[in-house]
């Protein structure tokens, strides 16, 4: 009435959001609160979109210190636990069509630039099931990252667990990536259509 307010380009983009991975949404939103609590980090949800991971979702640490992680956010796929996790579970023959054309830039002194050692990390990603990385894309932070599946076994998102480096010692590095495991595995299972 007032013409005092408008909507803005954030709550067009989340709407287009919801639109497009309402499944993943309703599906992952609740495993990610669990881990929130228990870890009190920020958990973040990932797709790959125009050979980027952007970030569609993200709940805040309840920590003064903390990485800031926001929807609509975009990196490259070769940096950081978010975007490898991401570019290990493409088809082999799509992981390489990336990689002979992507330029591996440089973001810190912790990320791969050479194609030969981002090959070697991330087949070892699929062999553990999960990615970790420190200071690859921002110094200080330390992420875990697990792929969620769709039906056909191919790769529909990633969650990150997402912390800084000088608060990494205040945690079991294991237990997180189990209970990190177990959520995706929900949210994999929760996408399976029923039998």
């Amino acid at each position: 009435e007032t013409k005092l307010y408008q909507l803005g380009l954030d709550l067009l983009f989340l709407g287009e959001l919801v639109e497009k991975n309402s499944s993943l949404l309703t599906t992952a939103v609740p495993v990610m609160k669990m881990l929130n609590e228990r870890t009190k980090e920020v958990v973040s949800l990932n797709i790959i979109e125009n050979n980027e991971r952007k970030c569609i979702y993200s709940l805040n640490s309840q920590f003064e210190l903390t990485a800031l992680i926001t929807a609509g956010q975009v990196s490259p796929l070769h940096a950081g636990a978010s975007a490898k996790v991401l570019l290990a579970y493409l088809p082999l023959q799509e992981q390489e069509e990336y990689l002979q054309k992507a330029e591996l830039e440089k973001i810190t002194e912790h990320t791969i630039t050479s194609k030969v050692e981002l090959r070697s990390e991330l087949e070892a990603i699929r062999r553990r099931g999960y990615a970790m990385s420190n200071g690859e894309r921002v110094r200080g932070a330390v992420s875990l990252s697990a792929p969620v599946l769709n039906p056909f076994g191919e790769v529909l998102a990633s969650v990150t667990i997402t912390i800084p480096s000088v608060r990494l010692d205040d945690y079991n590095v294991e237990s997180l990536v189990e209970e990190l495991l177990a959520g995706t595995e929900e949210m994999t299972n929760r996408l399976r259509p029923p039998r």
